[in-house]
C-alpha cells in the first residue's frame, strides 16, 4: 500500500530502569537467559509512531509498547502522568499531519485500508499505553487530542497476551494493537514481524513462571 509518511520522529527511549532488575537484559528487560534481543527486527516504518505511555508502565517488564518501539525505528515514547510534567502536545501534533489516535470510543471510525487511501496529508499514529482504564482516559483528559482522527481496529482474533489478565473481551496488548494497525496503514510484513517478537516475549516470560513450567515442559516433550 502506498502511504504518505509524516516527518521522522526520533526513537525516544524512556528512563532506563533496567538496573533495578538484577539478572535482566538492559535492552529488552527479559531475564538474561531468556533475552530476545536477537529476535528484535529493525523495522523502517514510514508512518511515525508516538506512544503516550502512563509513567507507571515505564518500568514494568511485561510492558509491550517499549518492545514495539525497539522494533519500529521511526517511533517515540512520551510519558504522561508525571507530576508537574504535562505532555507537550505542541511538539507532537502538527497541523500539516493527519493524526490517527488509536482508541476505543463511540466517536471512533473503524480503521481500514480504504480510509487510509483517502487521507491526503502525511500520517502520524498515536497510541495510548497503560492499563485499560489509564489508556481509555487519555483521550478525555488531553483536550489537545480532540483535533486527532479517532480510530479503532476492526474486529479480529482475541489477544494472545497471557501475561496479564484482560477484563475486556476486545482488549489487546499495546504491541498487538500496534502490529494490527501497521498491517492496515502500511503492510502485513510489519505486522508479522511485530507479532513474531511478541510471541517470543510471551512464551519466554511464561517459561520463567513456576506455575506454568510443568505445562510448558509437557508441551515440548
Amino acid at each position: 500500500m502506498q502511504t504518505k509518511s509524516a516527518s521522522a520522529a526520533p526513537n525516544t527511549f524512556i528512563k532506563d530502569f533496567a538496573p533495578l532488575y538484577e539478572g535482566r537484559c538492559k535492552t529488552c528487560y527479559m531475564r538474561e537467559e531468556k533475552c530476545i534481543c536477537e529476535l528484535i527486527p529493525k523495522i523502517q516504518n514510514l508512518i511515525p509512531l508516538t506512544v503516550i505511555m502512563h509513567f507507571k508502565e515505564s518500568y514494568k517488564t511485561t510492558n509491550t509498547a517499549r518492545l514495539a518501539s525497539l522494533c519500529l525505528q521511526n517511533s517515540e515514547i512520551v510519558l504522561r502522568g508525571l507530576p508537574q510534567r504535562p505532555v507537550q502536545f505542541d511538539s507532537i501534533l502538527k497541523p500539516d499531519e493527519e493524526i490517527l489516535f488509536l482508541t476505543l470510543n463511540e466517536r471512533c471510525e473503524t480503521l481500514t485500508s480504504e480510509l487510509i487511501q483517502k487521507i491526503e496529508k502525511p500520517i502520524r499514529l498515536i497510541v495510548p499505553d497503560g492499563t485499560w482504564a489509564q489508556a481509555a482516559r487519555i483521550g478525555k483528559r488531553e483536550p489537545a487530542l480532540t483535533i486527532a482522527r479517532w480510530v479503532q481496529l476492526p474486529p479480529g482474533p482475541p489477544s494472545r497476551y497471557r501475561l496479564r489478565h484482560e477484563h475486556h473481551e476486545e482488549g489487546l496488548s499495546t504491541l498487538e494493537a500496534i502490529a494490527r494497525t501497521y498491517g492496515i496503514i502500511e503492510n502485513k510484513e510489519i505486522q508479522s514481524q511485530l507479532e513474531t517478537v511478541f510471541e517470543a516475549m510471551v512464551e519466554r516470560t511464561l517459561e520463567t513462571r513456576p506455575k506454568n513450567r510443568t505445562e510448558i515442559q509437557a508441551k515440548y516433550r
